[in-house]
């Protein structure tokens, strides 16, 4: 076992401190939203939510493309498939 003077004491330091965060505009404002969605059951759910729609209509767009239905359709009716396959998506959820 190794004892606590054994430690090197580098090892036990947090790799960033909390005081030097980013100062980029678009940084702050993602570590506020965050904070806020963190501190609200709600808005963390709705998160949730979204995300998964969001990951469901990608797969669905991902199989789609792949479909010999869609490959063999015209331009605009490849168009029409795929706005059909999202609304069915987000219909389903």
């Amino acid at each position: 076992m190794i004892s606590d003077s054994e430690l090197d004491p580098i090892i036990l330091v947090k790799r960033k401190a909390s005081a030097p965060l980013s100062n980029n505009p678009y940084t702050v404002k993602a570590r506020k939203r965050n904070e806020a969605i963190s501190n609200d059951l709600i808005l963390r759910q709705i998160k949730k939510a979204k995300a998964a729609d969001q990951g469901a209509i990608t797969y669905a767009k991902k199989v789609l493309l792949k479909s010999d239905k869609y490959r063999n359709a015209f331009l605009l009716d490849q168009a029409t498939i795929m706005k059909d396959s999202t609304t069915a998506v987000i219909l389903k959820q």
